[in-house]
């Protein structure tokens, strides 16, 4: 039961919001909603909790509102949701996290703006996203960006740099458009397997150890 070991848990509870809580030392989540959907979280800080599975979970919370919270230090991922639908996340702050974005479950349709990825073990490894845009993904040990069963996804006006594999990992995609993107100093900074459609246009591409763009 994931409610029973949470710093902030709000559970069946539409329409809430949580906002400029701080959380240390959380061992499952240092914020999980649970049935609240139309929720927003904001302004939040979850950090020093290398136990914890999650900075922030978000389970049956359809319509949540992410803005400006701040994750540090998880032993999993910054955020995480499953059965969450149309979440749209704006401002987070994630480092030093094992992955500072990570696990959408379910029909997501998530947008993504605004958010800086920073030290994580992986930046950004989420499935069902809309929009990825304004973001900021760098010197992750590992991947920037890895996206699946996101068809249609807008990939643009992002940030990807100095991560320790490839930049931007794309995996059977359909009618994916990366457009106006900066890469820099990524081992590789766009890797594609099987998607169809993909539209790559107007990047920039700057110091790579291996090359741009690797597509099969």
């Amino acid at each position: 039961d994931e409610t029973g070991r949470s710093g902030v848990l709000v559970v069946q509870s539409p329409g809430a919001t949580v906002r400029t809580s701080s959380v240390q030392d959380a061992t499952n989540s240092g914020v999980l909603l649970d049935g609240a959907s139309n929720s927003t979280v904001e302004g939040n800080t979850v950090t020093s909790s290398p136990s914890a599975n999650y900075g922030l979970r978000l389970l049956d919370s359809d319509e949540a509102t992410l803005l400006d919270n701040h994750f540090q230090g998880i032993a999993g991922e910054g955020i995480a949701t499953a059965n969450a639908n149309n979440v749209t996340i704006i401002g987070t702050y994630a480092d030093d996290n094992d992955v500072g974005t990570g696990d959408f479950d379910g029909e997501a349709n998530a947008v993504l703006r605004r958010n800086e990825l920073v030290q994580n073990d992986l930046g950004l490894n989420v499935r069902e996203v809309d929009e990825l845009v304004n973001n900021t993904i760098r010197d992750s040990t590992n991947v920037g960006v890895t996206l699946t069963n996101s068809n249609g996804i807008v990939i643009t006006k992002n940030i990807i740099e100095r991560n320790g594999a490839t930049g931007l990992e794309l995996d059977s995609l359909s009618d994916a458009t990366v457009a106006n993107n900066e890469f820099n100093d990524n081992d590789i900074a766009i890797h594609d397997a099987g998607s169809v459609g993909l539209l790559i246009d107007t990047n920039s591409f700057e110091d790579h150890d291996t090359q741009s763009l690797e597509l099969y």
